[in-house]
C-alpha cells in the first residue's frame, strides 16, 4: 500500500493550505491467484481515499480530491490499460445523481456501484470496466447492528461500512503455431515466423529452440535459421509467454535440401583437327562446409558420353575432324548433388602448308619473280598473298609476284600467306637481297691536247637509282684524283708531252663507283712551251726573255731557217739553265722546260 500525497494535477488547486489535500489516498496493488504457481494470478488496485467532510462546505476541495483520484487511476491504466482499478472511502458526497462533486471520477471511465445497491444504500465506492464482475455490496450499520461496548468504538462510528463481492477471472496461457513446414538449401537461410493467439488479451512474447537441445536461446516472433549440411530434417519449437509467465509450445520441421555444387567449366579452343581438347572444372563450390571438406568428383563429356567419376577435374579429348565437338563436365558432392555443364569447342581445318622460295637477289631498281609452293592436307582449295614491304599487311595477291626493288644495298625480309577454304592459314618468310649498282656516265677527253695550254675532261649523261652523285678527275699530273665534288668536269694542263691518261670516275651514295679512262696526245709547241715557263716562274718577269728566244725560233722555223732555229733553241735551253741558277724556276721545272725544248 501506498500513500499518495502529490501536486494536483493540471486544472487543480489546493484550497486547504498548501497541501493537495490533508487525506492523502491510499493506493493497494493486490495480485490475486488460487494457488502460487506462476502464470495464474488476477491484479486488483484499489484506492482508499476519506474526502473532506460536510457535504455542504468545502465543495472544491472535494471535486479537487476526485480529481486527483482520477489522475491516479488514469496513471495505473496508462501502464496497464486493462487495469482493474476500484476507488473506495468515505466520500462525504451525495451520489452523481444529486450532486457533480464526483464527475471527475466518472469522466475517468469508472462506474457507479449505487445503481446496483438498495435504493436505502447510497454508493461512496466507484469501479472501472471490471464492474460485470461484481457479485454482491452489503451494507453493514455500525450502530443498529451491533450494539456498543464499553471501552471500545463499538457502536459508536458514524461510518457504516460496504462489503462488495467480486468474480476474478484468472489468466489463461496463449496458444501458439510455429508455422511450417519449411524448406531451405543447405547453406541458406529460412525466415521461421510464428503466431500466437492469447484470450485475456496479455502481452505475447516469442523464444525458439533452433538446436533441439530444449532450450529456447532464440528470442523473436520471426527468427533466421542458418542450414548447415544436407539432406537432412530439423525439429524446431517455439514457446509463446503472456506477461503472467504462462506459455504453451508448438512444433516444426525444417527440410534441409542438398544442394548440387558449382564450379567454372571451361573448354579449350578453337582446335585444329588432331589437336587435344582439354576440358576443366575448376573453382569447386558447395555451400555445405561438409560437402567441400568431404572435396568432390568429376566427369567429363567428350563428344560420345560421360565418363566415370573420380577426383580428376580435368580431362583430354580428342579431335579428329572439323567441325563442332559437344562436350560436358559434371561435378558431384559426397550426397550425390550433381551440376552439369555444358559447351561447345570449334575444330578448324588442318592448316595449308607454304614455302616462299628464295632466298631471292635483284639489281636496285630491278625486278625479280617471287613464287611459292603450297599444299593443304584436307584438299582444300588455296589462295595466296604476299607482303613485300614488311608492314604486316598481305597486299599482293598470287602464287608469283613480281618484286620491285629500290634503292640498294639492302636486304628486305618478304613472307607469303597461304589461306585454305576454311580459314585455315600458313605463312612463310623468305629474303630479297637488292644489290647497289655503280652509276654510269659519258666520259669526254680531247685527244690531243698542247703542252702548257689547259684542257677540259667531264662525265656527262649520268645514270643512277641514286640521284645524289658525286664526281672526282684525275688530269694525269701523278696527283691522282682530286676529292669528289657535284662538279662534273675539270680542266687540266700539263707540262710534258707525249701520251697522257686521264680518268674520271662517278659515284652513289652507298659508294658505288664506277672509274673511266681516256688517253690524251699531248704535242709541243712554241706558245706552249713559253706557257709553261711562266706557269713555272716564279715571277712574271722571269720568263720574258726565254719567251723572247723562243719567238724566233719560231720565227725562224716559219721562215725554214734552220740554223737560226737551231742556234735560237739552243740558246732556249742555255737560258732555262740560267734561269734555274738565278731560282726562276726549279730544277724539275727546268728539266721539264728543257725536255719541252728538245721536242720542238
Amino acid at each position: 500500500m501506498r500513500s499518495s500525497r502529490a501536486v494536483l494535477p493540471a486544472g487543480t488547486g489546493p484550497s486547504d493550505g498548501p497541501n493537495v489535500f490533508t487525506r492523502a489516498v491510499q493506493v493497494a496493488h493486490f495480485r490475486i491467484a488460487p494457488t502460487t504457481a506462476a502464470g495464474s494470478p488476477s491484479d486488483v488496485w484499489v484506492q482508499v481515499n476519506h474526502f473532506t467532510s460536510n457535504p455542504d462546505a468545502n465543495i472544491d476541495q472535494r471535486k479537487q480530491q476526485a480529481a486527483y483520484n482520477a489522475a491516479v487511476v488514469k496513471a495505473i491504466q496508462s501502464g496497464d490499460a486493462n487495469a482493474k482499478v476500484m476507488v473506495a472511502g468515505d466520500l462525504n458526497v451525495y451520489p452523481l445523481t444529486e450532486s457533480d462533486q464526483l464527475q471527475a471520477l466518472a469522466d475517468a471511465g469508472l462506474h457507479d456501484l449505487y445503481d446496483t445497491v438498495l435504493a436505502t444504500d447510497p454508493a461512496s465506492a466507484y469501479s472501472d470496466s471490471f464492474y460485470d464482475d461484481l457479485s454482491t455490496v452489503n451494507e453493514a450499520h455500525i450502530n443498529s447492528d451491533w450494539t456498543r461496548v464499553a471501552g471500545s468504538n463499538r457502536g459508536t462510528s458514524d461510518h457504516d461500512p460496504m462489503v462488495s463481492q467480486w468474480k476474478l477471472r484468472l489468466d489463461t496461457a496463449p496458444t501458439v503455431d510455429a508455422g511450417g513446414p519449411y524448406t531451405v538449401g543447405e547453406g541458406g537461410t529460412v525466415s521461421l515466423s510464428a503466431t500466437a493467439d492469447d484470450v485475456d488479451g496479455d502481452a505475447v512474447s516469442y523464444a525458439w529452440d533452433l538446436d533441439g537441445n530444449g532450450t529456447f536461446e532464440t528470442p523473436g516472433q520471426t527468427v533466421s535459421l542458418p542450414a548447415a549440411d544436407g539432406p537432412a530434417t530439423l525439429d524446431v519449437a517455439v514457446q509463446a509467454t503472456d506477461t503472467f509467465g504462462l506459455s504453451s509450445v508448438d512444433d516444426a520441421t525444417v527440410t534441409v535440401n542438398d544442394v548440387a555444387p558449382t564450379a567454372q567449366f571451361s573448354a579449350s579452343g578453337p582446335v585444329t583437327a588432331g589437336d587435344s581438347v582439354t576440358l576443366s572444372l575448376t573453382n569447386p563450390s558447395d555451400p555445405s562446409a561438409a560437402d567441400t571438406s568431404a572435396g568432390f568428383e568429376y566427369a567429363f563429356d567428350c563428344g560420345s558420353g560421360y565418363g566415370a567419376f573420380s577426383t580428376a577435374s580435368t580431362a583430354t579429348c580428342p579431335s579428329t575432324e572439323r567441325g563442332t565437338l559437344q562436350v560436358g563436365g559434371e561435378i558431384r558432392d559426397k550426397d550425390g548433388g550433381i551440376r552439369e555443364y555444358r559447351g561447345s569447342v570449334t575444330v578448324n581445318g588442318r592448316s595449308p602448308s607454304v614455302n616462299a622460295g628464295g632466298p631471292y637477289s635483284v639489281d636496285e631498281g630491278g625486278t625479280v619473280t617471287l613464287t611459292e609452293t603450297g599444299s593443304d592436307p584436307d584438299g582444300d582449295a588455296i589462295t595466296y598473298a604476299w607482303n613485300l614491304d614488311g608492314d604486316a599487311t598481305y597486299e599482293s595477291n598470287g602464287q608469283s609476284v613480281t618484286f620491285h626493288a629500290g634503292d640498294g644495298p639492302e636486304t628486305i625480309t618478304v613472307s607469303v600467306l597461304a589461306t585454305d577454304s576454311t580459314g585455315a592459314t600458313a605463312t612463310s618468310s623468305t629474303t630479297v637481297t637488292v644489290r647497289n649498282v655503280a652509276p654510269t656516265a659519258t666520259f669526254t677527253a680531247p685527244a690531243k691536247a698542247t703542252a702548257g695550254v689547259p684542257f677540259a675532261i667531264s662525265l656527262t649523261s649520268p645514270h643512277d637509282y641514286d640521284t645524289a652523285l658525286q664526281y672526282a678527275f684525275d688530269c694525269g699530273d701523278g696527283s691522282g684524283f682530286g676529292p669528289f665534288g657535284s662538279a662534273t668536269s675539270a680542266s687540266c694542263w700539263t707540262a710534258t708531252s707525249g701520251p697522257l691518261t686521264v680518268r674520271g670516275e662517278v659515284q652513289d651514295k652507298d659508294g658505288g663507283l664506277t672509274v673511266y679512262t681516256a688517253t690524251v696526245d699531248v704535242g709541243v709547241t712554241f706558245d706552249g712551251v713559253c706557257a709553261v715557263a711562266r706557269q713555272y716562274a716564279s715571277t712574271p718577269a722571269g720568263a720574258d726573255k726565254l719567251c723572247d728566244i723562243l719567238g724566233r725560233a719560231e720565227d725562224a722555223a716559219a721562215k725554214k731557217h734552220a740554223v737560226q732555229e737551231a742556234a735560237a733553241l739552243a740558246q732556249a735551253a742555255a737560258e732555262v739553265a740560267k734561269g734555274a741558277l738565278r731560282g726562276v724556276w726549279t730544277p724539275r721545272e727546268a728539266a721539264d722546260l728543257v725536255q719541252l725544248i728538245a721536242k720542238l
